[in-house]
């Protein structure tokens, strides 16, 4: 079923507990990504979007996919939507690198806090050169600081200290890294989608991490617009609003507009 269908009320053992009494099931878009996109209060073509977390996700909206062989070639993602619409993204390497480098360095002894990672990294200047963020080798779990050395190695770099004492400079690379990364891919996206973009709306957990944001903004040239960390919450609530409110059809669920409207006044709430 499309989402923001009303598939009824609930029946059964769990109709007959009080909280659940007279409660209707309404699907919203039943993955996560879908959801999270549908929590951006945007609207236009002028717009992308990175899910950001553990990994990225960075994409467009579209009325209709893209499959051509150069779309292929590419290796992006056409998601069913929201609002009869496409996620067009690409799955990018993303706070998986923090996320590994600090299990390396807990077991050293070291727990970083990321707040105060972040913070160190920020006071180091541009690396003297960029990682491959989507190499496979750093797609592997474990010894992520170690495997980062072995790619510099590869292209005549020295090495960088490994250990905690270390962890700035390999976070500041790291972060820069993924900024330049995410615009050329927005670069492929806007030559795939037709799309000029303006904006650029940032959303999940790492959407915090207010030092990559600016270097997102700083790579892409974009307006960086900082969204909801629950934003996959907030569409959800946002769809299931526009269901009941009557704003949509059987063929195409909940209309785009209305699920926009309603993100718009969930994403004030929270983001006070």
């Amino acid at each position: 079923v499309p989402p923001g269908s009303d598939l009824g009320e609930v029946r059964g053992p769990l109709a007959e507990l009080p909280a659940f009494k007279g409660t209707r099931l309404i699907a919203p878009g039943c993955h996560d990504t879908a959801s999270a996109i549908a929590g951006i209060p945007a609207s236009g073509r002028d717009w992308a979007y990175i899910s950001s977390g553990t990994w990225s996700l960075v994409g467009t909206l579209l009325e209709q996919p893209r499959n051509s062989d150069a779309v292929k070639a590419d290796n992006f993602t056409n998601l069913g939507a929201v609002g009869s619409r496409i996620c067009f993204h690409k799955n990018v390497n993303g706070m998986w690198l923090m996320e590994q480098s600090m299990a390396y360095w807990a077991a050293e002894g070291k727990s970083w806090n990321i707040a105060d990672l972040i913070k160190a990294a920020e006071q180091i200047g541009k690396p003297d050169a960029l990682l491959d963020v989507d190499d496979e080798d750093l797609l592997l779990p474990e010894r992520m600081p170690e495997r980062i050395n072995a790619q510099r190695a590869k292209k005549g770099l020295p090495a960088l200290d490994t250990s905690s004492a270390g962890a700035p400079v390999i976070a500041n690379l790291i972060f820069y890294s993924l900024a330049a990364r995410y615009a050329k891919v927005l670069d492929r996206i806007s030559l795939h989608s037709g799309k000029k973009f303006r904006r650029l709306y940032i959303v999940g957990g790492a959407s915090q991490n207010e030092f990559l944001n600016r270097l997102t903004a700083e790579a892409t040239g974009l307006d960086v617009h900082r969204g909801a960390v629950e934003s996959s919450t907030i569409g959800n609530f946002a769809v299931q609003m526009a269901c009941l409110e009557g704003m949509g059809d059987k063929i195409t669920g909940v209309f785009a507009e209305s699920v926009v409207d309603w993100s718009g006044l969930f994403c004030n709430a929270v983001m006070k």
